[in-house]
């Protein structure tokens, strides 16, 4: 199976606030490739190299975790050649500081990756903080090859705040001793088979609004009917996805779901008979990038240039290697849906499906 997200987002359904500030310390010191070796799906980027590396450094705001942020950053060094500094925050925590630094007049960030909703980043467009992505001429876009899916418009509709360099989908572990042959699923629908019934350990919906927006995916798929088979099976919830994959392994089911390949690779290690499954409908966090507006950017000729590789069809498989997916990658799930906070009705709608208490 597919072992993306392989140490991605396993602070997530915690919430856990990460604050990490460093530098790459891979790659090359002394000035990485020139633009003649710089690959050609990056678009025309030599003036644009040549104004970053004066400008000596990029820094980054980020809501990747570290681990698939350390990657991204000693990636690009090795082609360029330039330090990127980074702080790796929670969506909440991140646009806060975001926002607080441009009302006072000195953004440190020339980039951000974040999975907040569009909402946010016009918001930080219309204060002049932020620029549109399309207005930025990143060398990229004018090849015309970037997916345009993961282009999220503006408020005007006439171009586009950000685009997508990072994708996270949820899949399925089972336990390979317990859940064998055409016990196997194939997607999250199947989960409501009476088959499964006492097999089941989930982590809570409440537990974080990653994981509520994968259930609320799931009842928008499959109705309310497949929720009540769901619960007709006696699923066992847990607090987090590591929970509930313990649990699962230690007897107590043989499915889990949500669940990041990063549990079943720390259970897989333990020497627990685990595998995975991507469902065809899923959900998870998609990371956008943003530019700061070039007035307000430190570095703004190395923050497009960062940008402009991240977006890339070589930069985003260099960045997310095999802990990430690329939007470039054509097995992105077709029914993959990137997770956003859910509304309070929703949440209160899928805890009443599950027969939970409200929170």
């Amino acid at each position: 199976m597919r072992n993306h997200f392989k140490h991605v987002l396993i602070a997530l359904p915690a919430i856990a606030v990460l604050a990490v500030t460093g530098c790459a310390s891979g790659g090359s010191g002394s000035g990485g490739s020139s633009a003649a070796t710089a690959s050609a799906d990056q678009g025309d980027i030599s003036s644009l190299e040549a104004a970053a590396k004066q400008e000596g450094s990029v820094v980054w705001y980020t809501e990747e975790p570290p681990g698939l942020a350390d990657q991204t950053v000693a990636a690009f060094k090795d082609q360029f050649g330039i330090d990127v500094q980074y702080v790796a925050l929670n969506s909440g925590p991140l646009t806060q500081r975001y926002e607080a630094e441009g009302d006072s007049g000195s953004i440190g960030a020339d980039v951000v990756s974040l999975s907040a909703s569009t909402d946010f980043m016009n918001k930080m467009v219309s204060k002049g903080y932020a620029m549109n992505l399309s207005d930025a001429n990143l060398p990229v876009f004018q090849l015309g090859t970037y997916p345009t899916a993961y282009q999220q418009p503006n408020a005007s509709g006439n171009g586009f705040v950000s685009a997508t360099g990072s994708i996270g989908a949820f899949e399925i572990i089972y336990k390979t001793d317990v859940i064998t042959g055409d016990m196997i699923p194939k997607s999250v629908e199947d989960l409501a088979d009476p088959k499964y019934k006492g097999l089941l350990t989930l982590p809570d919906p409440a537990s974080s609004s990653t994981i509520m927006a994968f259930f609320v995916t799931m009842q928008k798929a499959y109705g309310d009917d497949w929720y009540a088979k769901l619960v007709a099976n006696e699923p066992k919830f847990f607090n987090t996805v590591s929970a509930a994959g313990q649990a699962m392994v230690a007897g107590e089911g043989g499915i889990t779901t949500p669940a990041l390949p990063s549990v079943e690779s720390v259970l897989k290690s333990s020497g627990a008979p685990v595998d995975l499954v991507m469902p065809p409908v899923t959900s998870g966090p998609a990371f956008n990038v943003m530019l700061t507006a070039t007035d307000k950017s430190p570095h703004p000729n190395a923050g497009k240039l960062f940008a402009n590789w991240m977006l890339s069809e070589s930069g985003a498989a260099a960045a997310n290697g095999t802990i990430g997916i690329s939007p470039y990658d054509p097995n992105i799930p077709s029914g993959y849906t990137p997770a956003t906070t859910p509304t309070a009705a929703e949440s209160a709608k899928i805890l009443q499906l599950l027969g939970r208490p409200a929170s």
